[in-house]
């Protein structure tokens, strides 16, 4: 049976990509013209990421200690944002699919370790890639 609290860590996270999904980035994604392209975002998410790294692991953590919702009008913080919890619960379900449990985590270290750790050692670096293979292929 699963860790109850990795699976809480999955909801958690689960609902707060639903909700970007359903609100204020589905709506930042919609510029005058037209919808945001994937290369767009991803050369947005580039060029700011090493940039907004601090700022944006201190709100999460924030997020995770309190539960207040991260709230930005700037696009390039909200992009990451998406791509930081996106990236987690990713991740947490690929492992969970494997039978990983981390019976001796609380939700909020197994969240610390999904949102901080994962990112920086595997987020930032698939973020990079995807950037990189889809410039190379001419971005569209």
């Amino acid at each position: 049976m699963m860790n109850s609290n990795f699976k809480a860590a999955i909801d958690g996270l689960t609902v707060e990509v639903d909700a970007m999904d359903a609100g204020h980035i589905g709506r930042l994604l919609t510029t005058q013209n037209g919808r945001l392209d994937a290369i767009d975002r991803l050369e947005v998410q580039n060029a700011n990421e090493e940039r907004l790294q601090g700022a944006i692991t201190a709100s999460v953590k924030e997020w995770i200690k309190s539960g207040t919702k991260i709230v930005s009008d700037d696009l390039a913080t909200n992009l990451l944002l998406y791509a930081r919890f996106s990236v987690a619960l990713g991740f947490a379900r690929h492992i969970q699919d494997f039978g990983f449990e981390c019976p001796d985590k609380s939700k909020d270290e197994i969240l610390n370790w999904l949102l901080v750790d994962v990112w920086t050692e595997y987020g930032v670096h698939r973020l990079r890639s995807n950037f990189h293979y889809w410039n190379a292929k001419g971005g569209r």
